[in-house]
C-alpha cells in the first residue's frame, strides 16, 4: 500500500531521502529484511516540500527563472541520442 507514495520507480525524487519504516524484520530473499510494513514516514528535514501546482506548457513559458511542474509527452530523436545532438521535446 506504500508503493504509490514511496516506490522509487514512480517517485525518483525520493532517492537519498531518509525514512522511518516500521514493520517485521525477517528473512527476505534469503537475507535479513523488512516485511509486513506498517508505517512509513519521512525523517526530520527529509519531508518533501509542497509540490508545485501543475502548469500548462503555455503558462510555464511565461514564467522565467522559476521552477514549474508541467505534464506532457516527451519525445526524442533516437538517432541523435548519444551523438552529442540530443533533441528532446515535451508536448
Amino acid at each position: 500500500p506504500f508503493r504509490d507514495q514511496f516506490g522509487l520507480k514512480t517517485n525518483p525524487h525520493l532517492i537519498g531521502k531518509k525514512l522511518i519504516i516500521e514493520g517485521e524484520r525477517t528473512t527476505y530473499f534469503n537475507s535479513p529484511g523488512l516485511k509486513s510494513v506498517q508505517t512509513i514516514t519521512f525523517s526530520g528535514d527529509d519531508a518533501p516540500s509542497a509540490q508545485p501546482e501543475t502548469k500548462t506548457i503555455a503558462e510555464a513559458r511565461k514564467l522565467l527563472n522559476e521552477t514549474v511542474k508541467i505534464k506532457g509527452i516527451v519525445t526524442a530523436d533516437q538517432a541523435a541520442v548519444g551523438g552529442g545532438k540530443l533533441s528532446t521535446f515535451i508536448q
